[in-house]
């Protein structure tokens, strides 16, 4: 049998090419779909024990008082369950997590420690002044259709997109959690109902900071 020429060799090589072009969207979809199926079961896992939490504690969600701002109130909902055994680590949480803890992705909607009433417009007020508030499960009006929790970045971003990815870029779909138990995916534009964001002291935000907060709606 024969040897390969010169020629039946390129052109082999490039039919290789050319099929392995095709199947690389292919092979990303998929990759980006297991990730979001990871994320998704995590949160839900998450959003659970959060929930058990609240009944625990008077129903309250998941605060550590030591914070005056909101945001900073809304970040560090862990450290009260860790404190109190709900979860061993960060990474328990979120596997993704780097030794340093850096890159935590599990963010809790700043509406569950913030009071509603300075979350309309016209009646928000600048960061420095605002101070968290406990905030109850039943203070819920719309359950199904208010995010409590998200996945703030898919892990997988371009690197050139904030790490918190999911206020910030339509690219991507990110898995939130809604007050009721349930878990969705979808971007910022999709959780403002595919209207422009409109921001007033950071308020105004889909799933972050919603307007109306507790009594808002993410999802229509």
């Amino acid at each position: 049998m024969g040897a390969f020429s010169l020629v039946e060799l390129v052109v082999v090589i490039g039919l290789v090419m050319i099929l392995i072009g095709l199947s690389l969207p292919a092979l990303a979809g998929s990759y980006s779909r297991a990730h979001l199926t990871k994320d998704m079961v995590m949160l839900r896992q998450t959003a659970t024990v959060v929930t058990q939490y609240a009944a625990d504690f008077g129903e309250v969600y998941p605060l550590w008082g030591e914070y005056e701002s909101p945001w900073i109130a809304a970040m560090g909902w862990p450290k009260p369950m860790l404190e109190r055994g709900y979860f061993g680590s960060l990474r328990e949480i979120d596997p993704k997590v780097n030794e340093e803890e850096t890159n935590f992705r599990v963010a809790m909607t700043m509406c569950a420690v913030y009071d509603w009433r300075l979350m309309r417009p016209g009646h928000t007020v600048p960061g420095s002044d605002a101070h968290w508030s406990p905030v109850r499960t039943d203070e819920v009006l719309f359950p199904s259709g208010k995010g409590l929790m998200f996945v703030a970045s898919n892990g997988i971003d371009p690197p050139d997109q904030s790490a918190r990815a999911f206020c910030c870029t339509d690219l991507w779909l990110f898995p939130v959690a809604m007050a009721d138990g349930s878990v969705t995916t979808g971007n910022y534009i999709e959780f403002n109902g595919g209207q422009p964001v409109w921001e007033e002291n950071g308020i105004g935000v889909p799933v972050e900071t919603t307007w109306l907060g507790i009594h808002g709606l993410d999802r229509k």
